[in-house]
């Protein structure tokens, strides 16, 4: 029985997890699968001076010649001589002709080399208690992936970041670029890991908790129930592969928790349930397995792994995947007011079942064939998917427009995912152009408003009268703000004023403060 949050409650937990909650990445990439020919010392490789059609050259001189009467005597047959034996094979000027054989592995295409080459530009810093510079925390082989002979593909782990669109974003375009300019590529055997954490946990070193009190059981149930009624939306906008027949891997390492009901388990037993779902192991779409329990339910450590994304060379949609997750934590708080969420019934779950089958599929063992998932039958259900896909962000939009541009880039997803762009032959760089939404710099008048704000400049009895009054004060008072915005008259400048106050009321940045009678930017 899921235990029973108040309002006081919910507002507390909302307000605590907003600061504390972070979101974790991991990106996996494949390295270069060439393998080392040579050492550039092969002994049967010729030198840069052999050339067959200069008899007089070095090689032309025979190893014996030292020794040989014939030589001395200059009646020597060179080459033609049956006990000739060239120079070279005691020559110690040999010089290889490396840089233009197509043979020698190159450093550029050693996957040893350049994983080592990526850790040294990323310093990865192996500490949950600092933040390093690119906020990678380490770097790791994985033996899923192909490529390296001291540890196979390439595994990027971040620490946790507090939700900001545009920090994740700088961050996952940092890594993504820094990879794939040093040969790691993604395939189907690739993937994009995120966890939702406010705790640090490792049994042997580490252990940090954000939380002051266990998170009831009804808000992480809740949360699941949200992971299983947007399940498939999740997969439709994390798709990366480009073949129609196979628009996304396979299920072997997100094993989906669509039979897991919340309202029949308490989370503490679908921690254990995915678990063995996924054949004893962490690959469930929603991994709980760091997430503990106390003898009520509720969870003591938060720390949930989400495995729906395939590895999508983006940092756009990796940015706004990140916001999307950790919105979907926070609307569990907002509706467990309402008690445990009550999916719609049998018929949608038979539905949901038919559509999670076309998607998302194939848990054949490790050594018989393919990675893909065979999802031939996508696209003509893609309607399905598309609607799932906004129902899904539009429960999330109000969360959403306080990160950033997230919901723009989520908007787009849900209509075109990457798959589909890179089924109409679109690279990675054209589909990250297409999600991509402009920083816009702060403009000077929203500099001025802010200042306007902050500092209580103006007072006035309506929100109405207090963007009138400061209209025409800047108007007045501040000639540079209208001159290097080109207002040429004071309706001008107020309609300005107006529309960024109108977006900032929109998007919950700014409020109207009937006690201190100014608007405030929150």
């Amino acid at each position: 029985m899921a235990s029973e949050v108040t309002p006081a409650d919910v507002k507390y937990w909302k307000k605590l997890l907003n600061k504390v909650l972070k979101v974790g990445i991991e990106v996996e990439f494949n390295m270069p699968t060439a393998v080392v020919q040579c050492n550039k010392a092969n002994p049967s490789c010729v030198c840069k001076y052999f050339a067959p059609e200069n008899m007089d050259a070095c090689w032309s001189l025979c190893k014996y010649h030292n020794k040989c009467q014939l030589f001395a005597e200059k009646k020597c047959l060179g080459t033609a001589c049956s006990m000739f034996i060239s120079w070279c094979v005691v020559c110690n000027e040999r010089e290889l002709k490396c840089d233009e054989c197509a043979l020698a592995l190159s450093p550029d295409k050693d996957p040893d080399k350049l994983r080592e080459k990526i850790i040294g530009i990323l310093s990865p810093n192996n500490s949950y208690g600092t933040i390093s510079k690119s906020g990678v925390h380490s770097i790791v082989g994985d033996g899923s992936l192909l490529g390296g002979k001291k540890a196979k593909g390439l595994e990027v782990v971040t620490i946790g970041r507090r939700v900001d669109y545009w920090e994740f974003f700088k961050m996952a375009k940092n890594i993504l670029s820094t990879a794939t300019k040093n040969g790691a590529w993604a395939n189907e055997r690739c993937s994009i890991h995120m966890h939702l954490l406010a705790s640090y946990y490792n049994e042997s070193s580490f252990f940090s908790n954000s939380l002051e009190k266990p998170i009831p059981n009804v808000i992480m149930a809740n949360f699941h129930q949200l992971i299983r009624r947007y399940q498939n939306a999740l997969v439709w906008m994390s798709m990366g592969l480009d073949d129609p027949n196979h628009l996304t891997r396979w299920e072997k390492f997100r094993v989906s928790i669509l039979p897991l009901s919340a309202v029949k388990h308490r989370m503490a037993d679908i921690k254990q349930l995915a678990y063995e779902l996924a054949g004893g192991r962490k690959y469930s779409i929603a991994n709980y397995m760091n997430t503990a329990f106390d003898e009520n339910g509720d969870a003591t450590i938060l720390h949930v792994e989400l495995r729906h994304m395939d590895c999508v060379i983006s940092p756009s949609i990796i940015a706004a995947m990140a916001c999307l997750n950790h919105a979907l934590m926070i609307k569990a708080v907002e509706i467990s007011k309402y008690g445990l969420l009550k999916l719609p019934g049998e018929n949608w779950f038979t539905e949901a079942s038919k559509m999670k089958n076309c998607i998302l599929n194939n848990t054949k063992p490790y050594g018989e064939g393919d990675r893909f998932g065979k999802t031939e039958r996508v696209l003509p259900n893609k309607n399905y998917y598309i609607k799932e896909a906004y129902s899904l962000i539009q429960q999330l939009k109000h969360i959403l427009i306080k990160t950033g541009p997230a919901y723009e880039v989520l908007e787009k997803l849900a209509e075109m995912p990457a798959a589909l762009l890179r089924v109409e032959g679109r690279s990675w760089d054209d589909i990250e152009s297409y999600m991509a939404v402009p920083l816009e710099q702060e403009s000077l008048l929203h500099i001025t408003l802010s200042e306007y704000m902050d500092l209580r400049l103006i007072k006035s009895g309506t929100s109405e009268e207090w963007i009138e009054a400061v209209s025409n004060h800047i108007w007045e008072s501040s000639p540079k703000v209208v001159a290097e915005l080109n207002f040429k008259k004071p309706q001008d400048l107020k309609k300005a004023v107006n529309d960024i106050i109108s977006s900032g009321l929109r998007d919950g940045e700014m409020l109207w403060s009937d006690r201190l009678n100014s608007m405030v930017s929150i």
